[in-house]
């Protein structure tokens, strides 16, 4: 009678009727206190009752009946790790594994709990031994994709999330990740269908909603990508990274007076996030001005954009401007020989300045000057087909810092066509290692002519470039002339987060003792194969300076040696540590 009871509460344990079943348990025990079976059942029971102490007590009493029990072994290990003991948690699912090495829920629980103790290798291991004895564990293959992703792995995690989903299509995590790290690619049609694939299991899913926002930004749906941002923030609550992402949204409507909001909620939270930091800065209209003016009074690099245009353009191309500014390169490649050029200008007042001068010069009909960011133009709509042409303008003191990089990497997939003309073709990072000790007191603003002004770092943003010209700063060279990064904007690298950087690891000849305080860089752009010009301290560009970046704790260094430093790059920031 004992056995068909306890068979009975079996069936409706594994059904998931557990109050049920414990009364049946209990009811066996009362009757038979040594009862190990039911007793090593019950323990599971309140475990997944949430009864966890309970089930330590009862757990302990089936393993003095019978130690080598993998059930018990297992069920005690899982009841100790979620006390918080997860030594001894470990412990007892190791003898349930060495016990029987087949037992692939041992297995799975013993990499489970590696994984939640931080022993990333030693989890990852368990995990490939448990697909071994069962290689349709959706959950393992998650586990392994996760691990393999945070250790950079992105290939490796890429093909463990598609087995997850393949034999968990219901998987909704990993469908997820797959749109995140297909959008980080680049790839954002595939990103676009993962993430729909997560949505439609689960609609309140917070981070499928960011990712799906970002992917629909880039891509130039801007409405719907609010949409998205807007139930991203609903459901993760008051998330910085989303406060950030609308922020940059609202930017790209020229929507300054919420983009600044949603950056200065950002900080709220967390008043060290750079990206909220730089963005902010970025949105001064003060500087948009000036910097203007410094570059149409460049006379070097109007002529080089001029000659460049003449070599590209053959009569009746498209064209496609970025960041047109105040017109003069749409004009030079109708000059060239264009038919129609697509000029986009984001920022509203620019637009309306290039719209009249393109009809003070009575080029209106052939130049259309279009109020948005690059990424949001349609075909059909906003160009009358892809472009032949690409040319821009978008470079900062240190190329990336005004969005080039993805702006580029967007047109080429989506708005001109194959093979299609890039000016400028690319361009050439040179570098030198310098002492500045005039420059160094105000990196940080330290004591100041005897007294301390360090509050007034409060406006100083940290961890970014600064343009100079080396020519009229006081320094000394301690390194020759290096180079660094190049890049061919016809054929971009993959899509680098500033929060995944590529890091380049460089060796420096030191030539001249002293303290290193920072490097100064520049870079030599490549307007066609025959035409480079150089923005360096003796360069023809001059109105774009040098980029110096200052080492918050300078380094001696001694002529002869060897000066280790690394370089991080990403789409928009360039940044280094020693």
């Amino acid at each position: 009678m004992s056995e068909i009871e306890f068979q009975r509460a079996m069936g409706l344990h594994q059904s998931g009727q557990l109050h049920e079943a414990e009364e049946i348990y209990r009811k066996l025990i009362t009757l038979n206190p040594k009862y190990e079976p039911a007793l090593s059942k019950l323990g599971n029971v309140l475990l997944g009752l949430g009864r966890t102490q309970e089930a330590v007590q009862i757990l302990a009493q089936a393993h003095d009946l019978k130690p080598s029990n993998t059930e018990t072994l297992s069920s005690l290990g899982s009841s100790h790790a979620q006390l918080g003991n997860m030594e001894m948690g470990l412990a007892f699912v190791r003898k349930a594994v060495d016990g029987d090495s087949m037992n692939v829920n041992a297995r799975f629980l013993l990499a489970n709990l590696l994984l939640h103790a931080g022993q990333q290798e030693d989890a990852l291991e368990a995990f490939y031994q448990t697909l071994e004895i069962n290689p349709k564990i959706a959950e393992a293959h998650y586990n392994v994709g996760s691990i393999l992703y945070s250790n950079g792995k992105i290939d490796d995690s890429v093909h463990a999330f598609i087995r997850a989903v393949e034999h968990s299509p219901d998987l909704v995590a990993a469908h997820s990740n797959l749109g995140h790290i297909y959008a980080n690619r680049g790839d954002y049609e595939q990103a676009r269908v993962s993430l729909e694939k997560a949505l439609k299991l689960d609609a309140n899913h917070g981070l499928a909603h960011k990712n799906m926002g970002m992917v629909l930004h880039t891509t130039g749906d801007l409405n719907q990508a609010l949409n998205h941002y807007h139930k991203a923030m609903k459901i993760l609550g008051n998330d910085v990274e989303v406060h950030v992402l609308l922020g940059n949204l609202h930017r790209d409507r020229s929507e300054l007076d919420l983009a600044k909001k949603q950056y200065e909620l950002a900080l709220d939270l967390d008043p060290k996030n750079e990206i909220a930091k730089l963005n902010l800065k970025k949105m001064s209209a003060s500087r948009i001005a000036a910097w203007h003016f410094d570059m149409l009074a460049d006379g070097s690099r109007n002529d080089a954009y001029d000659s460049a245009l003449k070599a590209a353009v053959q009569k009746g191309d498209t064209v496609l401007d970025i960041g047109t500014g105040s017109g003069l390169l749409a004009m030079m490649a109708v000059r060239a020989g264009a038919s129609k050029v697509t000029a986009c200008e984001l920022v509203p007042v620019l637009a309306d300045v290039a719209i009249k001068v393109v009809k003070d010069n009575g080029l209106e009909h052939q130049i259309n000057v279009i109020q948005k960011k690059s990424n949001a133009l349609v075909i059909g709509e906003d160009m009358p087909e892809k472009a032949d042409v690409l040319v821009s303008e978008i470079l900062d003191t240190a190329i990336v810092g005004e969005g080039v990089i993805p702006s580029l990497r967007h047109a080429l997939q989506n708005l001109v066509k194959p093979g299609a003309k890039v000016i400028p073709a690319g361009a050439d990072f040179r570098a030198v290692l310098i002492e500045t000790k005039e420059h160094h007191r105000v990196h940080p603003v330290r004591d100041i002519s005897g007294f301390d002004l360090s509050a007034f770092n409060v406006f100083r943003t940290e961890d970014v470039y600064q343009r100079i010209q080396l020519n009229l700063l006081a320094h000394t060279k301690l390194s020759e002339i290096f180079p660094m990064k190049s890049y061919d904007f016809a054929s971009l690298p993959p899509v680098t987060p500033d929060t995944d950087p590529e890091v380049v690891e460089m060796k420096v000849s030191i030539n001249k003792s002293g303290m290193v305080n920072g490097v100064v860089f520049w870079f030599n752009l490549r307007m066609n194969e025959k035409l480079t010009l150089s923005t360096g301290p003796d360069g023809e560009m001059v109105h774009w300076g040098q980029a110096a970046y200052m080492f918050k704790e300078p380094k001696m260094v001694t002529a002869g040696e060897t000066f280790v430093l690394q370089v991080w790059y990403s789409d928009t920031l360039i940044r280094f540590r020693i």
